[in-house]
């Protein structure tokens, strides 16, 4: 008997993976390659955020990406509050990275801390009401790109003429290449 699951397909648009998805039968390694498919999205999702947010918000709020990450991440927390250590474990970095970011946003009064009452060694982070606005900010950026991206991608699925598949693709590039661009002057910057 066959189970059936969903397994993504991988698309490349304006130099960004999309995935889609389609019904297929379950692998015997389906484990590792579900594991080995989360590590890609999430190196896309970071790459996404460097490339597409990062610029933007370094600009208006002075953040780097392990900020923004920290800052998303508390934003989108069922929890008010969050330990340095389950920032760490959401964003799979280690808990060295999380201080030092934690530290550099109580410096810019974007989080504070509050005693944890259940371990006293223990501080809980989260967002002063200007980190809410920065995060709510880096969200907004983030899901407005994404719907640029899928646009495209919804435009790209919708040509059928020769001609207008290669100016589609022509715009893609330039948008590409501006993309490229924007990432290397941050990086530039950023170093």
């Amino acid at each position: 008997m066959s189970i059936k699951r969903y397994k993504v397909e991988l698309d490349v648009v304006r130099g960004f993976s999309v995935y889609r998805y389609k019904e297929k039968s379950l692998p015997e390694n389906a484990d590792l390659q579900a594991l080995m498919l989360s590590e890609q999205i999430s190196r896309d999702y970071i790459e996404l955020l460097r490339t597409i947010v990062a610029p933007e918000i370094l600009d208006r709020y002075g953040l780097k990406l392990r900020e923004i990450r920290v800052i998303m991440c508390l934003a989108s927390s069922a929890s008010i509050f969050m330990s340095a250590s389950e920032v760490a474990d959401y964003l799979r970095q280690d808990k060295a990275t999380i201080a030092r970011s934690s530290i550099t946003l109580i410096g810019m009064k974007y989080i504070h801390t509050a005693p944890n009452l259940d371990d006293s060694r223990v501080k809980n982070l989260y967002l002063t009401d200007i980190g809410d606005e920065a995060a709510r900010a880096c969200l907004a950026l983030f899901e407005q790109r994404l719907a640029e991206i899928q646009s495209l991608a919804e435009m790209e699925d919708s040509i059928l003429d020769g001609a207008e598949t290669l100016e589609a693709l022509k715009t893609l590039e330039s948008r590409s290449r501006h993309v490229l661009q924007l990432a290397k002057r941050t990086k530039k910057f950023q170093s």
